[in-house]
């Protein structure tokens, strides 16, 4: 920490669920009080006399890069996700190219997500398996890269999975496909929802976009092969899930997929204990506000303490965990 009284917390762009959960937490942490004024959820500033930072990330790609740069000490706190993210950063993994320095969780709110492989029903393919014996001239419109080319965590997963199919997005662009990097769903899905390609292969699983895409044509949810779902969990720690019968993306039937949920809040194992016990508690102790926020197509309400500190994937910092067994939460 380059500023003993300075907490930098990375999140993501301003228009970010995220910014929003950061912008609760440095009330909580650091907020002011004043007659018929504001206060926070503890009566007093558990952080008093601290500047409190907001950032955005290294080319609004939070998930990817903030674990890198919490690790070097550029920022104090970072948000990423999925949870799973943080664990591949500390062992140089995934979409990483080095190791960073001992990360550890204050919290992970509850984000259910996973990945969904939807393709239009034209092509008569329903697994991933199938995708890549048959080659069809297909766009596919997944994650995003950074500035240097960097998969962000999305596109690193959607494509390990494609290469354990046996494929890549090199050999989609040479069966006379494309791969285009929209960006996120609500924003690349309308390149498919406008029928200027033919798969989105994302996440977000609770966005609207999937239900629209499949009530303008029939689309076709892949399921993933067994043995590649138990790669992403034993190798990167993401489970196996499935896409649910009933799903708006067009599913009639369970589709086994991977996992990619958790909003997790963390820090380097170095970091203060009593600021993180601080960072801890400010989480829980603001759960009411956070479930006015909106979210409900993100997290799921109301936020729930044991999976705060049950479902962090990497281990809770000293200061958070003193915090969680306070509270009862078995750990």
């Amino acid at each position: 920490m380059n500023d003993a009284r300075v907490l930098r917390l990375v999140s993501q762009n301003p228009a970010h669920p995220w910014w929003k959960i950061a912008e609760v937490l440095g009330e909580a942490l650091v907020g002011f009080t004043s007659p018929g004024g504001y206060d926070t959820p503890f009566g007093e500033k558990p952080l008093t006399g601290v500047k409190f930072g907001l950032y955005s990330p290294t080319d609004l790609m939070g998930a990817l890069f903030n674990p890198m740069e919490v690790g070097d000490g550029l920022y104090e706190v970072g948000i990423t996700t999925p949870s799973a993210t943080a664990y591949m950063a500390e062992r140089g993994i995934g979409p990483y190219d080095r190791a960073t320095s001992g990360l550890r969780a204050i919290a992970a709110y509850p984000h259910d997500d996973y990945l969904i492989f939807q393709i239009d029903a034209k092509y008569g393919i329903s697994t991933l398996r199938e995708l890549g014996e048959l080659k069809p001239p297909i766009t596919i419109v997944t994650g995003r890269l950074g500035a240097n080319g960097e998969e962000d965590v999305l596109t690193f997963a959607i494509h390990e999975i494609m290469r354990r199919h046996g494929f890549s997005f090199a050999d989609v662009e040479s069966w006379g496909g494309r791969i285009i990097y929209g960006g996120p769903t609500h924003v690349g899905g309308h390149i498919v929802l406008d029928g200027d390609a033919d798969a989105l292969f994302h996440e977000a699983q609770g966005q609207p976009m999937w239900r629209q895409i499949a009530e303008s044509r029939p689309m076709t949810v892949l399921s993933i092969d067994e043995d590649v779902r138990r790669h992403m969990h034993e190798t990167f720690a993401l489970r196996p899930r499935v896409v649910p019968a009933g799903h708006g993306s067009g599913t009639p039937v369970d589709v086994p997929t991977v996992d990619f949920s958790g909003w997790l809040v963390f820090v380097r194992e170095d970091f203060p204990e009593d600021w993180a016990y601080a960072i801890a508690q400010a989480v829980d102790q603001t759960r009411d506000q956070v479930d006015g926020l909106g979210m409900g197509s993100s997290l799921v309400l109301p936020v729930s303490q044991d999976y705060l500190f049950q479902e962090t994937v990497i281990p809770l910092h000293a200061g958070a965990a003193r915090y969680a067994r306070e509270q009862g939460v078995e750990i």
